[in-house]
């Protein structure tokens, strides 16, 4: 059982590998049909004109589909017939070189290193059937090479009453290296024929009227205009608007007509009527155009509107009746109008602006021999005086001049308009400025705007940039720091760079408020981006430098500030710290504004030391309740006197002015002494005691502390003293002076 098993295992897995292996032995078949047909021509006829030229059709094969004796079959509609040149009923397909006009259906082998040769095509079996259909057949021999082709012109064919498109089928065998298609349109037929009006050009015109430009009527199939008596009328549709009478427009035959076809004559009943009468004897197997010149326009201002469009109808002499407009009035005005706007970096030069235009409404709108001025806003200008060009977008001969700066002013520049003998133009200028270039302050923030002003007439404000900074600061948290304390903790400080490469190679220097230092040199890194700077940077009491080694190159960058701490200088201001971008020539600003800083931002907030947090400067005046720290005015329970030559004072506040906390103020009732503490400096002294001790060591006092209603009062000066400070009296004041 298991041997049997085995057997037939093993002839499964021939049968499994003999699938694999089946398509390679086979015999190759026919190589897909992949060949083409493509229509060149396919005219506007008309039916019952006789013998008619239709399309044309390429046929290419692919060198992989040429096999002789292949074989496709060509159907056309039933409704038609074929002639030769000579008028004659004809049914053979003849392979030829190149085609006979009217000679009936040819099958074109053109040669050359890709198209077929007669020598390639079995032309005996090409003959037109009675169904309209004939074959096209590969010789026996078929000239080698690749995407080889020839041409099917449909000449010679009579459209008998058909109408509408003339299409023709390609029908080929499965076995062919020809290819099937169906329905491929080679004439559309029409019984009235068909014209197209068209206009070279839209004019302006202003209210002194204008010139059109050439109408032109053209025959999509031949006969399609009556020129044996036809009338043909130029009607202007639009109000305020007439024929001008003293122009002398004319029409003039082209294409298979030639010659004049006379003037046109001004209706007289209707100024907006232009007509002509044609006469031509000849008539033509082949489209005819004509075209009508010395068209113009007169203009009633008191109807015609600014921005009027003039239509005009053309009808008549069989033609296809078409609207056209052919012109546009225009008043005489200037208009400024935005163009591009680019993203611009305060503190960098030579930076590019967007273009923006200046467009007249008439031609001669702007006065010649007058000035454009174009000026920039404060912390902006032109890079140099011939920056920029302008550009005539339209055909207008306008010429506009760079004369430079006005003056010494380097943000406004001026331009000037030819004298108005050089600009002939019919149409009014649209000028475009391209091409200028500024430099702005690193101060310099949002869009950027170009005023436009002049004696030529131009005004007007246009956007031309968007501004964003270099950089940025920022911290997470505006921290408290405390006057006249050393090594206070910052948050972080984040540079946030305003665009790609918005840091320029070189120092970014940071300056801190007047009053305040750095303690030590901070931790610096690149958080985001592609910048690369020297995290060994320099700190110089209040000025922090970072060098910039490398712009961003893909992504704008942050560059964090980390482990800053401060010191706050007695002197320092109290309220908001900030810290600032150094002016002048650094990573943020290569330009001249070398008095602008590119921003700053508040890092931290200083505040008055809590009582006891430090030590400052204090007032004591004899017999007043009010004390001062620092300047600043406080209230005491009770106030200080003079007693045998020596001031006293309430002991509470000398420690908070001393520098000394509350909970650094001890009384101890029992052995009616006080102690105060402040860092490592303790003073001890006892009521009714000349002793005082400083660190334990004992100093004689020549008055003692003493109680009175209910306060423990302290001689100022040797406790002050204890402590370090300076104490001062002013006879004239009464006041007592303690400083450190």
């Amino acid at each position: 059982m298991l041997k049997r098993n085995k057997a037939i295992s093993i002839v499964l897995a021939f049968v499994f590998c003999m699938t694999f292996l089946a398509p390679a032995l086979v015999s190759p078949g026919v190589a897909e049909a992949s060949c083409t047909y493509e229509v060149l021509k396919a005219p506007v006829v008309t039916t019952g004109s006789g013998a008619q030229d239709l399309g044309v059709v390429k046929v290419t094969l692919p060198d992989a589909a040429l096999f002789t004796y292949d074989t496709v079959t060509v159907s056309l509609p039933s409704d038609l017939s074929f002639v030769d040149k000579d008028g004659k009923a004809d049914t053979t397909v003849n392979v030829v070189g190149s085609a006979v006009a009217k000679d009936g259906i040819q099958i074109v082998a053109p040669g050359g290193s890709d198209g077929l040769v007669a020598a390639d095509f079995n032309e005996t079996v090409c003959d037109i059937t009675g169904s309209n259909n004939f074959d096209i057949q590969l010789a026996d021999s078929v000239t080698p090479g690749t995407d080889k082709y020839f041409y099917i012109y449909f000449n010679g064919v009579n459209l008998n009453n058909m109408t509408g498109d003339v299409e023709v089928s390609f029908t080929a065998p499965a076995n062919s290296g020809f290819s099937s298609s169906a329905n491929l349109a080679i004439a559309k037929s029409t019984n009235s024929g068909s014209t197209t009006t068209t206009i070279k050009k839209v004019n302006q015109v202003n209210d002194n009227g204008g010139a059109i430009d050439s109408i032109t009527v053209l025959e999509n199939a031949p006969g399609s205009i009556n020129v044996k008596g036809g009338t043909i009328t130029l009607e202007i549709l639009t109000k305020g608007f007439e024929w001008d009478s003293d122009a002398t427009p004319s029409a003039t035959y082209g294409w298979a007509l030639s010659g004049s076809a006379g003037s046109l004559s001004l209706n007289k009943s209707d100024a907006q009527k232009l007509e002509i009468t044609l006469d031509k004897d000849a008539v033509t197997t082949s489209p005819a155009k004509i075209t009508f010149d010395g068209l113009e326009i007169a203009v009633d201002d008191s109807k015609a509107n600014p921005g009027d469009e003039v239509e005009v109808k053309v009808s008549g002499a069989d033609m296809d009746k078409e609207t056209l407009i052919v012109a546009k009035f225009v008043d005489y005005d200037v208009t400024v109008e935005e163009g591009t706007s680019k993203t611009l970096v305060a503190g960098h030069s030579d930076q590019e602006i967007g273009e923006f235009f200046i467009n007249e409404g008439a031609a001669g709108s702007l006065v010649g021999n007058r000035t454009i001025k174009l000026e920039l806003p404060e912390g902006v200008e032109w890079t140099s005086e011939d920056t920029g060009a302008t550009e005539i977008t339209n055909s207008s001969s306008i010429t506009i001049d760079n004369k430079g700066y006005v003056g010494d002013s380097e943000d406004i520049l001026k331009w000037e308009v030819a004298a108005k003998g050089s600009n002939d133009s019919k149409e009014g200028a649209k000028i475009k400025f391209k091409d200028m270039k500024v430099n702005v302050s690193p101060k310099f923030s949002g869009d950027l705007k170009v005023e436009v002003s002049g004696s030529a007439g131009a005004e007007g404000t246009i956007k031309v940039a968007e501004v964003v900074p270099a950089a940025t600061i920022s911290v997470e948290k505006v921290n408290n720091v405390i006057l006249g304390k050393a090594n206070q903790k910052l948050s972080d400080i984040t540079i946030t760079e305003g665009d790609v490469e918005g840091l320029l190679e070189g120092d970014i220097i940071l300056n801190l408020d007047a009053g305040y230092r750095f303690s030590d040199t901070p931790k610096v890194e690149v958080a985001e981006g592609d910048i690369d700077i020297d995290t060994d940077v320099t700190v110089n009491d209040g000025t922090l430098t970072i060098n910039v080694k490398d712009q961003s190159d893909k992504t704008a960058s942050k560059i964090v500030i980390s482990d800053v701490s401060v010191d706050a200088y007695r002197t320092a201001p109290e309220g908001p710290i900030t810290i600032e971008f150094a002016k002048g020539d650094s990573a943020l600003n290569d330009t001249d504004f070398d008095k602008d800083s590119a921003g700053k931002a508040v890092v931290a907030n200083c505040v008055t030391s809590a009582m006891g947090d430090t030590m400052g400067n204090g007032q004591f005046v004899i017999g007043s309740n009010i004390y001062q720290v620092n300047g600043v005015k406080k209230v005491m329970d009770c106030a200080p006197y003079i007693k045998g030559d020596r001031t006293y004072v309430p002991v509470r506040y000398l420690a908070y002015v001393l520098g000394v906390s509350e909970d650094d103020v001890v009384w101890d009732n029992d052995a009616r002494k006080v102690t105060l503490t402040k860092g490592e400096t303790v003073v001890e002294m006892t009521i009714g005691s000349t002793t005082m001790y400083v660190n334990g060591e004992a100093l004689t006092m020549d008055v003692a502390p003493e109680i009175t209603s209910d306060r423990t009062m302290l001689p100022a000066r040797y406790v002050a003293e204890g402590f370090g400070a300076q104490v001062g009296w002013d006879p004239m004041s009464r006041t007592v002076l303690i400083s450190k």
